[in-house]
């Protein structure tokens, strides 16, 4: 089963701390992604949405909210 990555941030994919988790990520082989938390909603009886749209749960979220 191919690992899924999600690193949920206030950042964009283009920030460097971001952009690093990223590429080692894909270097390891593992499917990853940059989210940004606003854009999730989590409906009663409908599951999870990003942007509106059906968001399919990863192996792992990691969260980089913080100062860095």
């Amino acid at each position: 089963m191919k690992q899924t990555v999600i690193i949920l941030t206030k950042y964009t994919a283009t920030e460097y701390e971001t952009a690093k988790l990223l590429s080692n990520f894909i270097a390891a082989g593992i499917d990853a992604s940059v989210r940004q938390f606003v854009n999730f909603d989590i409906v009663i009886n409908q599951g999870i949405k990003y942007n509106g749209e059906d968001f399919e749960l990863p192996n792992l979220v990691l969260v980089r909210l913080g100062a860095g």
